[in-house]
């Protein structure tokens, strides 16, 4: 149902669970295409964030790092919390400063 108000946010927790067991790739390939489906959600700078986590997990650390970095590009304005989030997912995959 992609008309559903809810499926941004489908994406962002089957993206958390597949995160959880371990599955990166799979997780980044949910995550990426929630992402480009709703760009504009509220739910969209989650999955932006864990869409590098997913990276960071699968060894690939340039494209976690880019990924992040676009999360503070397209939402500047985040919540502290939000914001030490990426801070603490940065620093775990050695991004530089």
């Amino acid at each position: 149902y992609p008309q559903n108000p809810h499926a941004p946010d489908a994406f962002n927790w089957l993206g958390e669970a597949l995160l959880m067991r371990g599955a990166f790739d799979e997780a980044a390939d949910v995550l990426l295409t929630g992402f480009q489906d709703y760009p504009d959600s509220q739910s969209a700078p989650d999955i932006l964030l864990k869409l590098g986590v997913a990276r960071a997990g699968a060894g690939e650390t340039d494209t976690a790092c880019r990924t992040f970095a676009e999360v503070q590009k397209r939402y500047p304005n985040m919540a502290p919390a939000f914001s030490s989030r990426l801070a603490e997912e940065k620093a775990r995959a050695q991004c530089p400063v």
